[in-house]
């Protein structure tokens, strides 16, 4: 999961190249950088989910304890940190997406 953190700090960073400028295209280009980082933890969400169902069989050849998630979201070798990481995100998306709407409702 070493390249899903790639991955999360290339939309961070494309996040914050996209409001520098405080312009309507910079605004969405964060939007949809913080929509890739949403779509990579889709992704590693699918990959626990089918890790977890593989060991729930009975089929894994490791054993369970090492990959079965603490926390709730069943994330595979995720910390905390990821967690409050993606409810950070989902906070700031929603908050841009807002301020965007509200952008093209002054416009008009």
């Amino acid at each position: 999961m070493a390249s899903d953190h790639a991955l999360f700090i290339v939309g961070f960073l494309l996040s914050v190249v996209g409001l520098l400028p405080r312009v309507r295209p910079g605004l969405i280009v964060s939007i949809l950088s913080l929509m890739f980082v949403l779509l990579v933890y889709a992704r590693w969400y699918a990959y626990s989910y089918s890790v977890l169902k593989v060991i729930r069989e009975g089929v894994a050849v490791t054993p369970a304890s090492d990959l079965t998630p603490s926390h709730p979201l069943g994330l595979v070798d995720a910390s905390w940190l990821d967690i409050v990481i993606l409810f950070a995100v989902v906070i700031v998306l929603a908050w841009q997406i807002k301020f965007l709407i509200g952008t093209l409702r002054h416009r008009n």
